[in-house]
Order: C-alpha cells, then structure tokens, then sequence
C-alpha cells in the first residue's frame, strides 16, 4: 500500500468515527439546502501535517474553511497576537496551535470559550483543561538531527549543554529561540532551571557561535545537507528529513541518569471566544480530536506522538523515534504549563538581548 493510500484509508476511518456530518431534524445534512457553511481557522502548524484533516472535515461536513496561517520564525506568537488584537470583533472560529503555551495564555486573556467535545474525554488529564477551554494532541519531542556523515557515534551530542562545547563551534545550530517550540522550551527551561541558569545557557549558546536559523525547518534542511553537523529542533522536522533519505539520526537529548530530559510539546485546539461560527467550530474540535486523528499524525509526515494508546503508525518509526510518551524522558512533569505561560513573553525580552 502506498503513503497515499494509507492517508485516504486512514481518512476514510476518521470520518465513519465522527459519524459523519451532524443531520438537522428534518434529516437532512447541513449544506444540503444549498448555503455552504463556514469555518475561519487560526492554524499555527505546518499546513504540510494539517491540510489532510482540514481538507476531509471540508469534504465530508460540508464546509467552507479559511485559513490563517503564521509564519515559521514567529510560529504560534504571531497568531496569538492577532487574536488578541481582534478580541473586541473575532474572525477565528478555532485556534489550531502547534505547541501549548500560546493556548494557555490566550485562555488567561479570556480570549478563549470552554468547549469539551466529546471524542476528546478520554485524553489523559494532563493534556486536557479541566474546565474545557484547551484540548492537547500529537506531541513533538524536541530532538537532535545528527548528519551521520560528519558526526562520528562515539561524538554525538547527548545533553543541551553539548551546544557550549567548543568544538561544535559554528558547526552545531537550533531555532531562535523567539517562536514556535523553541520559544516554548526556553519558556520552560527558565521554569525549571531558574533565570539566572537558564540566561547563562543562553548566553553560552551565543558565545559558542551556535548557528541561529530562522525555525526548525531551516535547522533539518542544514543538517540533512551537512553544512551543519548536528542541529536542535523537533521529531516531525527530523521525518521530514528521514523520509527524504537523508544521512540523518535522532538522538534524544538529556536521557541518562541525573539528566533533566527532553520536553513534549503537543498540538492544541481551541474554541475562539465570540467566533463568527460557534456551531461548526464545535464539529471540528470534535472531528480533530478523535482519537484516529492521533494515529493519522503519527503514520504522517509529521510522526506525531499519540498522547493516549492508540495504534497504526507505521512500524519503520520505531527504528528512529519513541512513540510511546512513557518511553522519552521529560521534563514535562516538573514544571507548571501555566507558569512556562506566565513567563513566555518575558523570556522572549531576555533571549532578544542576550542573542542579539
């Protein structure tokens, strides 16, 4: 069976678990009288790993979807800005966002409408808001790429602190760290370590001459073609990359005794306080967060780790990830998600200056 052919089985799955489009009373579907209905998505991920979903709940609920999209280097920030600058008239109806603590601080904002949809009650707790106004998916581990034809095994980087080595000097690279999921885990490195340490890895980092690129995406195409020798970005970066057939490897940061371990970043989605269309926004948070959705991401292109047991991604993946959250050392239990969120904004001032 072909990747396509697996995507348009898999889809096909998703839909008969939605039950297809909800009917009026009258038995009919909606858009069956002719009015097309409307969808407007705030989406910060990838379109790549996104447009299959988007497209099948278009096909199948009859509905016109409008996408906002954001940019690589200002991933997620960019969206959240929008939105708050819109607060007083909301075009989004759903924010789709690639990481969670832009959600979160959209929620503090009041920005944010509790919706707890049906197919999401059984996502463990620790990825769901009790109160319904945020549901996670699909986690990314935030990894190395190693080129395998400039690292020698016994050389690969093991811990973050890799990158205030000398030797790796402007050889090494990662996202700044002012967007998208690197922004994220310096949010939460300042959580856990504290300022004072997490300014002076940061600082290190620059005086290291570690590459800055402008996101993850620019980290793998780098490393895939060796003017880098090892780069730090995410899990679905690094498919990307394995499924092109490049000389790359993974390797998962911080995993051994009295290390601190890597951070999981997962998927949001959310209900726009005061959207245009409150009923079909429901539909797709719905649609989006059924548990075949998590299989869909993890047999992708963005191999995706489910965050609840479920089954179909395609075997070959374990030769080069951990798809199983138990599996990957985190230090995701040691920090507090509404704290890193508190912090986001702060942390971005700090690394402007220190990265400048």
């Amino acid at each position: 069976m072909t990747r396509k052919d697996t995507w348009t089985a898999m889809l096909l799955v998703l839909t008969l678990a939605a039950g297809g489009c909800p009917k009026k009373e009258d038995g009919k579907k909606p858009g069956d009288d002719g009015k097309r209905r409307k969808l407007v998505l705030y989406a910060a991920g990838d379109s790549m790993f996104t447009k299959e979903i988007v497209d099948e709940f278009r096909k199948s609920a009859g509905v016109d979807i409008e996408i906002a999209p954001d940019t690589e280097a200002t991933r997620g920030i960019g969206l959240r800005l929008k939105l708050e600058k819109e607060k007083d008239q909301p075009r989004a109806d759903v924010y789709w966002n690639n990481e969670l603590v832009n959600t979160l601080i959209l929620k503090k904002k009041g920005l944010l409408e509790p919706y707890k949809a049906p197919s999401g009650a059984d996502i463990p707790d620790a990825w769901r808001d009790s109160q319904g106004y945020w549901a996670a998916f699909g986690a990314r581990a935030r990894i190395f790429l190693v080129n395998t034809t400039r690292v020698k095994p016994e050389e690969e980087p093991k811990s973050i602190y890799d990158l205030l080595d000398p030797k790796w000097n402007k050889k090494a690279g990662m996202a700044r760290p002012t967007g998208g999921t690197a922004a994220t885990y310096a949010a939460a490195l300042f959580e856990l370590l504290g300022e004072d340490k997490a300014k002076a890895f940061y600082t290190g980092v620059r005086e290291n001459g570690i590459v800055l690129c402008l996101g993850n995406g620019m980290v793998k195409d780098q490393v895939a073609s060796g003017e880098l020798a090892w780069g730090w970005t995410d899990t679905n970066d690094a498919n990307v990359a394995i499924r092109d057939g490049k000389p790359v490897k993974v390797v998962y940061p911080d995993q051994g005794e009295g290390q601190i371990g890597t951070l999981l970043i997962p998927h949001s989605i959310a209900l726009v306080k005061g959207g245009p269309n409150p009923e079909v926004a429901k539909e797709f948070i719905h649609f989006v967060l059924q548990p075949n959705t998590e299989t869909l991401l993890a047999a992708g292109l963005s191999a995706q780790i489910p965050l609840r047991d479920v089954v179909g991604w395609p075997k070959e993946l374990e030769k080069h990830f951990l798809m199983d959250v138990g599996r990957i050392k985190s230090f995701n239990g040691k920090i507090s998600w509404d704290k890193v969120a508190d912090r986001l904004d702060t942390t971005i001032k700090a690394l402007e200056e220190i990265l400048k």
